[in-house]
């Protein structure tokens, strides 16, 4: 962590900042709400571990004393860092519990001295170590060397204890078994129990590695936030590793490291922060290019973190021997700059990247269960990330969130996921209506069937619980790459009605969703099926109170888009400020303080008898320019009536776009088929898109034989998967 952006990007705040607080006994919260808390000159360690329980505990303060030492070479914070080291393992002392026998993980080594706490202090300590902290004239002295070197051997000693133990999957495991063991055996040969536990880290390590990271490139955490935590613990040990002459992967593992990092600037949206789905918001992948992956660093990720907004790092590590050297005739006040990364020694904006390097900018993970598509590798393109939970862990900070999506485009994230905020909002650590909501169905962009939210939030809510056991879904036609994109998606969380998505993307103009719904046999039941968009805390939408078929744009400069409801059923919108997330950090409270109001939901409903077919437009492109705010032209013959059934049993639209031209969809997924002047099929899809003269510029048809526009053949003959 010493040098690195997690620092600024992650713990929030200039590090220089935080480090001239802390010589004055002011320490800086790096999870909301990010405040500033004064703790004295002679800290109180249990209070600040209520304010800040993972900051302090973590002994985040180390690497910021220590980064602010190699930024300025100011002495007061290297003394400061050792200062407060001593004292917090002093003040919070390592209790041998009787419950360690009975259940390990809860049991340690008492309160701040958990598992995970006690790793994160650890390698934040030999990240001091190898700063040049150490090395600077009149700081450490040798019995505080001596003391640094005695607590790392006696918390090393702590999980020599896990040696031998059984083999687990979750992350808290990979981290205690793995990670600790084979940082602190690597570290310190000269322990007794150095080799056992190295070959206890590598083993447990390796065993994650074979049963959670998948071949897709994927992860078995089902929460881009966490799957991204969860590469420190596997590109850390490889850095570290590299540094010493060991191999901990092969070269097959190597590359899947790198596809791995490559899901991550996938699930990044264009201005460069994470995609929120599972626990926690996302954040900026600066740490992530600059740091992390420079192991499996190679043109393609550098040419993907440039076109993200990053400048990737370099390899770099420093020996003892080396410091003792460099600092032989060093003088105070003078920057040693020791292993800073490029957030710190380059300000400038990052190279263009290499374009005949990057992939191609959609991708599917059959595996770890997300879809992206993205119109280009720029800060203004459109992007929308897609989640479909189908080999990951149970439990593992995943949501009840079924083919919920993230809309960003030029520049802004208009719909997303502002609930994410609430895991990490520690006044809500105790609300299980909060935490409910926060993983139930409805805090969500999922459409919804007979407002049935499937878990209870009691159940949810509770602590241990998280995700529960998310529905699995299934993957059809995926085709991209093209001018039309198309993803097929499905799941049967509503079992025996099994809900089926096609996601259009309409390259230069938006996205498409057309949702089928039914199930075996005879159902003459009427259902609702209500289709969530949950906007971004600064968001606004127009009208407020939108009208029934009303077409409603979600805006925050300078980005825009039109949300247009098909036409061929009756709908009705109902639109309302969440006021759950009032006063939330990150979303109607900003991370300086500033207050807010909620963000909005809005919900477009339908009520259809038996099975059905609807779509839905997302233009993002000419939402600022056509010339009247457009609604999409019924192309059948009689919309089904609220609480009908949809006798022509089919959607087809025509949107007029004006100079942009006409979107034509159409989906005939029941027997029937259309017959119209403008278009006529027997597809289950079929997408057209014509310019402002007529002309057919691209189009595509799913599952069909037959496809023509305005009198113009574009296919006929045997039906086919996929035409285009």
């Amino acid at each position: 962590m010493h040098g690195t952006a997690w620092l600024e990007i992650d713990g929030r705040g200039k590090v220089l900042e935080k480090a001239d607080g802390l010589l004055r006994g002011i320490f800086r919260n790096a999870w909301p709400d990010f405040g500033n808390d004064g703790l004295g000159a002679r800290p109180d360690w249990h209070r600040g571990i209520d304010l800040q329980g993972t900051s302090i505990a973590r002994n985040v303060f180390a690497v910021e004393l220590s980064t602010a030492f190699a930024l300025t070479g100011k002495v007061a914070y290297a003394r400061k860092a050792l200062e407060y080291m001593r004292a917090y393992a002093e003040g919070v002392p390592f209790v041998l519990e009787p419950g360690f026998h009975e259940d390990h993980d809860r049991y340690f080594g008492g309160r701040g001295n958990e598992t995970l706490t006690l790793i994160y202090r650890c390698v934040r300590w030999i990240d001091v170590m190898h700063s040049g902290v150490m090395h600077a004239p009149g700081v450490f002295s040798d019995e505080d060397v001596f003391w640094l070197v005695k607590s790392l051997w006696f918390y090393a000693m702590q999980f020599y204890r896990f040696v031998g133990d059984a083999m687990r999957r979750d992350n808290h495991h990979l981290v205690d078994h793995g990670h600790a063991p084979f940082v602190l055996g690597i570290m310190f040969p000269e322990f007794s129990v150095a080799r056992a536990l190295l070959d206890q880290g590598r083993k447990t390590i390796l065993h994650h590695f074979g049963h959670n990271v998948f071949a897709d490139g994927g992860y078995a955490e089902h929460s881009t936030k966490y799957q991204y935590h969860i590469t420190y613990h596997y590109l850390n040990p490889m850095a570290i590793a590299k540094a010493n002459g060991l191999r901990l992967f092969s070269p097959a593992q190597e590359a899947l490291l790198a596809k791995w990092v490559e899901f991550n600037a996938h699930a990044c949206k264009p201005d460069g922060v994470l995609s929120d789905f599972g626990d926690e918001f996302g954040g900026s992948h600066a740490y992530l290019f600059g740091s992390l992956a420079v192991p499996v660093m190679s043109p393609r990720l550098a040419a993907l973190a440039r076109a993200l907004g990053y400048e990737p790092g370099s390899l770099s590590y420093e020996s003892p021997a080396a410091l003792a050297a460099r600092f032989k005739h060093w003088k105070p006040g003078k920057a040693p700059r020791v292993g800073l990364s490029p957030h710190f020694e380059k300000r400038k904006a990052p190279a263009k990247p290499a374009a005949k390097v990057l992939p191609v900018p959609a991708a599917q993970y059959p595996h770890g269960g997300y879809t992206f598509l993205r119109s280009a590798w720029t800060k203004d393109a459109d992007y929308m990330a897609v989640a479909h939970y189908t080999d990951c862990l149970p439990h593992g900070h995943a949501h009840w969130d079924m083919l919920s999506f993230v809309l960003h485009t030029q520049g802004v994230t208009l719909i997303g996921d502002p609930a994410t905020w609430i895991y990490t909002d520690k006044r809500n650590w105790e609300s299980q209506e909060m935490r409910g909501y926060a993983y139930a169905v409805d805090a969500h962009n999922c459409l919804v069937m007979n407002d049935d939210t499937l878990k209870p939030i009691k159940a949810l809510g509770h602590g241990c619980c998280w995700g529960g056991y998310p529905p699995k879904h299934g993957l059809g036609l995926l085709r991209t790459g093209g001018p039309i994109e198309v993803a097929e998606l499905w799941h049967d969380a509503y079992a025996p009605t099994r809900h089926r998505r096609y996601v259009v993307h309409v390259c230069g103009l938006g996205f498409v969703f057309v949702d089928l719904l039914s199930r075996p046999g005879l159902d003459l039941r009427p259902h609702q099926y209500s289709q969530l968009f949950h906007f971004e805390g600064g968001v606004e939408i127009t009208p407020g109170k939108p009208a029934a078929g009303q077409t409603l744009r979600a805006w925050k400069e300078p980005a825009s888009c039109l949300i247009v409801p098909g036409a061929e059923a009756e709908t009705k919108w109902k639109a309302w400020r969440d006021e759950r997330l009032a006063n939330l950090y990150g979303v109607s409270r900003s991370p300086e303080g500033k207050r807010g109001p909620a963000p909005w939901v809005a919900e477009l409903t339908r009520r259809i008898q038996g099975p059905s077919v609807f779509t839905n437009f997302l233009i993002t492109r000419p939402s600022m320019d056509v010339p009247s705010v457009p609604s999409a032209r019924y192309l059948g013959s009689e919309p089904a009536r609220w609480l009908f059934q949809q006798h022509e049993g089919l959607s087809a639209h025509a949107l007029d776009l004006g100079r942009h031209g006409t979107l034509y969809v159409a989906s005939c997924p029941y027997g029937k088929t259309l017959e119209h002047a403008e278009l006529a099929t027997d597809a289950e899809l079929a997408v057209v898109l014509a310019d402002a003269r007529g002309k057919n510029t691209a189009w595509c048809m799913a599952k069909g034989s037959r496809l023509r526009v305005r009198g113009r053949k574009l296919y006929a003959g045997k039906r086919s998967d996929w035409r285009s």
